[in-house]
């Protein structure tokens, strides 16, 4: 789930929670290889938080997450 965003320098970050953990990832975050806050395998290939979106690649198929206010 996307619970927000950060932006530090011109780099931005992503506030998220998976499997009841919440924490920060980023566009050179790998699920299973530098987070566990990401599927195995997930890269992120793009974090808006102007649009309030972040997209995933996983096989080859882009997914997209939005800030929900819940």
């Amino acid at each position: 789930k996307l619970k927000g965003f950060i932006s530090i320098k011109n780099k931005n970050y992503a506030v998220v929670n998976y499997l009841e953990k919440d924490g920060i990832i980023n566009i050179e975050s790998v699920g299973g290889i530098n987070t566990f806050l990401l599927p195995e395998g997930v890269l992120i290939t793009e974090i808006n938080p102007i649009e309030e979106y972040v997209k995933l690649l996983n096989n080859d198929e882009i997914f997209v997450l939005k800030l929900t206010n819940n």
